[in-house]
């Protein structure tokens, strides 16, 4: 290893997980894709993340971020090979099955990704990111199916349900529930940091401006 090379790989060394070890051929393969990407390079940042992961088979971190890049980029047939790979690698991680699910809503199977995520989410009941995808899901059929699914994520994780609140909250507003939506996006303020609570303040100003409330809507327009 290189003088110049030493700080870019002890970077990369606080990114992967505990037990996972690496090549250096395998980390700088992987900086690389990190760079791309970051640099908005997404396209050759997935082909280096490819080759990191040729250099690296069993890196569930370099899977992983390969997988959600090219879920993210619409390359849903290469994203369900690579998620379905990770999820072979390390079939009782929770992330990896929820990552397969939404792989699988993003491909429009719909049923198959509601069997994954639930069962993502019974592994982990603390994820917000499979609950809120779950939730988003089934909220397309069922908003009351939706409901409860965060009602009961809130009641699980309750310190930290501020993003549920919110999502709840618009739930609400979409069935002209005000009072109801404006009692979890105040839930949602009060459990944010300040600058996290934005999304909430907004929604709650405009809750506020179809109960006519002009002058509650200015208060929290003024917040934000």
């Amino acid at each position: 290893t290189t003088p110049f090379e030493k700080p870019y790989l002890a970077l990369t060394d606080r990114v992967f997980a505990a037990g996972e070890h690496p090549s250096r051929d395998a980390q700088l393969a992987y900086l690389k894709a990190l760079l791309l990407e970051r640099g908005g390079a997404q396209a050759a940042a997935l082909d280096a993340y490819e080759k990191a992961l040729e250099k690296d088979p069993s890196s569930l971190q370099i899977a992983t971020d390969a997988a959600e890049l090219a879920l993210e980029l619409g390359q849903l047939e290469r994203a369900e090979l690579m998620a379905a790979d990770l999820h072979k690698k390390s079939p009782a991680d929770s992330a990896a099955l929820a990552l397969l699910g939404r792989v699988k809503w993003a491909r429009g199977e719909n049923e198959a990704a509601e069997k994954l995520l639930r069962e993502a989410l019974k592994r982990d009941p603390k994820s917000g990111d499979t609950a809120f995808a779950l939730a988003e899901l089934v909220s397309q059929d069922s908003p009351e199916k939706a409901r409860e699914l965060l009602k009961r994520f809130i009641a699980q994780n309750p310190e930290t349900a501020a993003e549920a609140h919110l999502e709840l909250g618009r739930l609400e507003m979409d069935e002209n529930k005000i009072a109801a939506a404006k009692r979890h996006f105040l839930d949602s303020i009060a459990l944010s940091p300040d600058i996290e609570s934005l999304p909430a303040r907004y929604a709650l100003a405009q809750a506020y401006e179809n109960e006519q409330s002009t002058r509650a809507a200015i208060l929290e327009y003024e917040k934000i």
